[in-house]
């Protein structure tokens, strides 16, 4: 019994400091480290896939896919396996090193390009049926949203389908100094973003954080928009206009 109970109190810190040791390690590796980990738990939502589903509708062949914050590729994995040629970007770097490791066929047969880039870094964009924007856009410096806005609703062709997240003004969220900065928007906001748009789905949910609000100490929620939408048709060139956002 000694013997047992001496073997415990060696084992027991050891499997504990290992356990620190990995959560450190996550808490390092960035907000999409557990879907790194444990694909393909982590696959596009249902709005993503009935957004997909729309767009290869209006384009059947030769679907051309824009990902905004790619992160592990979960919302286009489905896409590229039907023939979608897409752009994914992301300025983290395990991000893009695990697209192209993972979607390795993909890029060299040149179905997929990935850009390690951020939003503020981006000058133009291809011309796509589809613009993924999820949980990804509001991570961007305010001041220069509207103008990448236009960029994107631009790129998109006539009939094209875009779907993506806003926070909304309730969206109150701690982070730590090395995150970026978030903004969030008004209702109406978001409305005016989508003026040139059919909107197909429009989700608002308000939900209390019980995890973060103990971590942060104090009450954290998740106020969002989701958003499908379809470009009408024949639209001119947005031209320059302005937005009231809130940062964060």
């Amino acid at each position: 019994m000694k013997i047992i109970y001496i073997l415990i109190l060696i084992f027991l810190p050891i499997t504990f400091l290992e356990k620190t040791i990995a959560m450190e390690a996550d808490s390092k590796e960035g907000t999409w480290s557990h879907c790194y980990k444990s694909e393909p738990k982590c696959v596009a939502n249902s709005l993503i896939t009935k957004a997909s589903e729309l767009a290869l509708k209006t384009s059947p062949t030769n679907l051309t896919v824009l990902d905004l914050g790619a992160g592990s590729g979960r919302n286009v994995a489905d896409l590229l396996e039907k023939g979608a040629t897409v752009y994914a970007y992301d300025a983290d770097s395990e991000s893009i090193s695990l697209l192209r490791k993972d979607f390795t066929s993909f890029v060299d047969g040149k179905k997929l390009y990935v850009d390690q880039t951020t939003f503020e870094d981006i000058t133009t964009l291809p011309t796509a049926d589809l613009i993924i924007g999820w949980r990804a856009l509001p991570f961007m410096e305010e001041a220069k949203f509207p103008a990448f806005w236009k960029k994107i609703e631009n790129a998109l062709k006539p009939n094209g389908i875009f779907t993506g997240t806003f926070f909304g003004g309730q969206h109150k969220t701690r982070r730590p100094l090395d995150r970026p900065k978030l903004f969030r928007l008004s209702r109406k906001d978001v409305e005016k973003l989508f003026t040139n748009f059919q909107i197909i789905d429009f989700e608002e949910s308000l939900e209390y954080d019980e995890e973060d609000s103990k971590e942060w100490g104090s009450d954290q929620y998740e106020h969002n928009y989701r958003i499908i939408a379809k470009k009408k048709g024949n639209q001119p060139k947005v031209r320059s206009g302005q937005l009231n956002v809130n940062n964060q």
